[in-house]
């Protein structure tokens, strides 16, 4: 906290000045501050993030990837967990593509690319999503992602459950809401089964439920949900952090 107040006192004096000459000056006041804004937020990052690229080209697949490794001085043991549970993960689904690319053959090559987005971030949590995008033909897609949210504490995975380990009906009330947004014809409807193992990421003061594919050419049906933090009786972890919400 100490290291933190130290930090945001220059920026609070920065602000003052820079409101001070606009004034008297024809300063562009909006860009500034948007640069404050980014500069403060990078201040406040606990974890720094670097990736290795690579590809992969077999015959009718090629597989473009780019692997996250986080930096997280407070604790070396925790990056370890972290960046090994994500590297196994991808590893996994590498072969697993490649494996079925040689028992199949496609009309179409297919490209997949391998990213990652940082969507949460706060000094008890990180939310990772790692985005498979695999497309063939001029028109033929289909998207996936994977979201890893991590406690700093232990390097281990946070799950729905663990997220909301005190609001018990959360099953229900996720179901519900989501039920009010979408009709008795939509193939989640009476197929939601919320728990432990739900994907989910932190945005925005919510918790995005989401399914795979997430997206894909053969089908417009929506398959993400916003439930808010308000909408349960008890207070979650991730809500205590002003500062941080989506990159």
């Amino acid at each position: 906290m100490k290291e933190i107040k130290n930090f945001i006192k220059p920026i609070l004096i920065l602000t003052m000045t820079i409101l001070i000459l606009s004034l008297v000056q024809n300063i562009d006041l909006s860009s500034i501050m948007a640069k404050i804004q980014a500069n403060i937020y990078e201040g406040l990052k606990v974890v720094k993030i670097t990736e290795e690229k690579s590809e992969i080209n077999d015959e009718n697949l090629t597989i473009r990837f780019k692997v996250p490794s986080i930096h997280y001085e407070k604790d070396k043991q925790v990056e370890k967990t972290i960046n090994n549970y994500i590297k196994k993960n991808i590893k996994e689904y590498i072969n697993i593509q490649r494996q079925v690319n040689k028992m199949n053959t496609y009309e179409e090559p297919h490209i997949l690319n391998i990213t990652y987005n940082v969507v949460f971030e706060d000094e008890n949590m990180i939310n990772i999503i790692i985005e498979k995008d695999t497309t063939w033909g001029k028109k033929d897609y289909k998207y996936e992602k994977d979201s890893y949210v991590f406690n700093l504490k232990n390097g281990q995975r946070v799950y729905l459950d663990d997220l909301l380990k005190d609001n018990k009906d959360y099953s229900r009330i996720i179901t519900e809401t989501i039920q009010k947004i979408i009709n008795e014809k939509h193939p989640l409807y009476n197929n939601l089964n919320i728990d432990k193992n739900t994907n989910y990421y932190i945005q925005d003061r919510c918790i995005n439920i989401y399914y795979n594919p997430y997206k894909q050419s053969q089908n417009d049906l929506v398959y993400e949900f916003k439930i808010p933090f308000d909408i349960f009786k008890n207070k979650i972890e991730a809500s205590s952090n002003f500062f941080f919400k989506r990159h």
